[in-house]
């Protein structure tokens, strides 16, 4: 069967349509020509065959670099990384350098050698992240319409892209072309479908170390594997690796050599830097009742307040509001997609997602606890070797999170960042290694009141007769 998405220019009344054949190929007919252009999957590369020129364009890996080859001209477009601030964009045939460089800390600013034009993200108002195009002058804006949908106005071409909800699936309806990205559900695989194409991107787990996902179209295959967490892509054969070093957690990708490090300044704030963008997200703690997330590239805040019974956690970007309220059932409402996410309680506890469906699992076995993911099957267990260690298992990334314990100290050592958080006693001082925060337990009277030093929130342990009272200082939320 054929699965065709139609476009037509006003102008020529051509018709540029999208068909599907196999699941391996997509093939694009351009009716005003004849052409058709097709990708299909072959090994370790991904081939697009264009019918006209017969031309072929390759995605091949070489070590450090992705080199693109169009077999038309021989040119090859390359990936290089220069310095830890930029990533060169080289292209063969022309010598032009496309580099991102870092200006302001609230500016991410893209230059292209070629035209010398700036693509600019800034901030405007609190609900509205605007982005410009020096060359075009085009504005491309993400705005709140209602709590449902999440509108992207294109000041272009007016066109506008809606997130919209309908019962299991989450439903993207793009306004230009009516074409509709739809997730969806099959047993132990989360299957996205692409009207436009039919083609299917799909996330399958092979072995127990190893979550690979499968793209229908190029036939590219994504893995993560074990150990150093290793992600590969079997198209560019690129590695991105999270590796340890001492106090912080570096993120290496083979590709552009860019860094991204979390290091840990003063005891109140958590500092992410990204060596390519030089931005820097920021943990920071204001009053008691609020923690302000700070991204010094958008300028955006998300902040956490409390109000009555309710949690509302505000994206000054989107303006988006996440609320969390209390029925019989704990109910998650975002406000921007309005799915709501709930917890139900049987002989197991089962999380449901309203946008995907999927339900997420906790089984108890034996000496084991089994969290199952129906959307990926990923499985993440708990199991107790000795008496003195617990280890934790995901079965998609192979890390492990192991808490053992050294005479007064409880140590968790975390074997994909290296990580170590401990647990002291007499106070019950908890320290993370990666960040330097201290989350501390002190008891006072019939109370136990635990401060997170990132974010100041207190979190209080109540007792009234046969009731536990658990007040969290952010949200005002009690717990009993």
């Amino acid at each position: 069967q054929w699965s065709t998405a139609v476009y037509i220019n006003s102008l020529t009344g051509g018709r540029e349509t999208w068909r599907r054949r196999r699941r391996s190929t997509a093939v694009y007919i351009n009716s005003l020509t004849g052409g058709r252009e097709t990708w299909r999957r072959r090994t370790s590369t991904a081939v697009y065959i264009n019918s006209l020129t017969g031309g072929r364009e390759t995605w091949r890996r070489r070590t450090s670099t992705a080199v693109y080859i169009n077999s038309l001209t021989g040119g090859r477009e390359t990936w290089r990384r220069r310095r830890t601030s930029t990533a060169v964009y080289i292209n063969s045939l022309t010598g032009g350098r496309e580099t991102w460089r870092r200006r302001r800390r609230s500016t991410a600013v893209y230059i292209n050698s070629l035209t010398g034009g700036r693509e600019t993200w800034r901030r405007r108002n609190t609900s509205t992240a605007v982005y410009v195009n020096s060359l075009t002058g085009g504005r491309e804006t993400w705005r709140r319409r209602n709590t449902s949908t999440a509108v992207y106005v294109n000041s272009l071409t007016g066109g506008r892209e809606t997130w919209r909800r309908r019962r299991s699936t989450a439903v993207y309806i793009n306004s230009l072309t009516g074409g509709r990205e739809t997730w969806r559900r099959r047993t132990s695989t989360a299957v996205y479908i692409n009207s436009l194409t039919g083609g299917r991107e799909t996330w399958r787990r092979t072995r127990t170390s190893t979550a690979v996902y499968i793209n229908s179209l190029t036939g590219g295959r994504e893995t993560w594997r074990t150990s150093t967490a290793v992600y590969i892509n079997s198209l560019t054969g690129g590695r991105e690796t999270w590796r340890r070093r001492t106090s912080t957690a570096v993120y290496i990708n083979s590709l552009t050599g860019g860094r991204e490090t979390w290091r840990r300044r003063t005891t109140s704030t958590a500092v992410y830097i990204n060596s390519l963008t030089g931005g820097r997200e920021t943990w920071r703690r204001r009053r008691t009742s609020t923690a302000v997330y700070i991204n010094s590239l958008t300028g955006g805040r998300e902040t956490w307040r409390r109000r009555t019974s309710t949690a509302v956690y505000i994206n000054s970007l989107t303006g988006g509001r996440e609320t969390w309220r209390r029925t019989s059932t704990a109910v998650y409402i975002n406000s921007l997609t309005g799915g709501r996410e709930t917890w139900r309680r049987t002989s197991t506890a089962v999380y449901i997602n309203s946008l995907t469906g999927g339900r997420e699992t906790w089984r108890r076995r034996t000496s084991t606890a089994v969290y199952i993911n129906s959307l990926i099957g990923g499985r993440e267990t708990w199991r107790r070797r000795r008496t003195s260690t617990a280890v934790y298992i995901n079965s998609l990334t192979g890390g492990r999170e192991t808490w053992r314990r050294r005479r007064s100290t409880a140590v968790y050592i975390n074997s994909l960042t290296g990580g170590r958080e401990t647990w002291r006693t007499s106070t019950a001082v908890y320290i993370n290694s990666l960040t330097g925060g201290r989350e501390t337990w002190r008891r006072r009277r019939s109370t136990a009141v635990y401060i997170n030093s990132l974010t100041g929130g207190r979190e209080t342990w109540r007792r009234r007769t046969s009731t536990a009272v658990y007040i969290n200082s952010l949200t005002g939320g009690r717990e009993t």
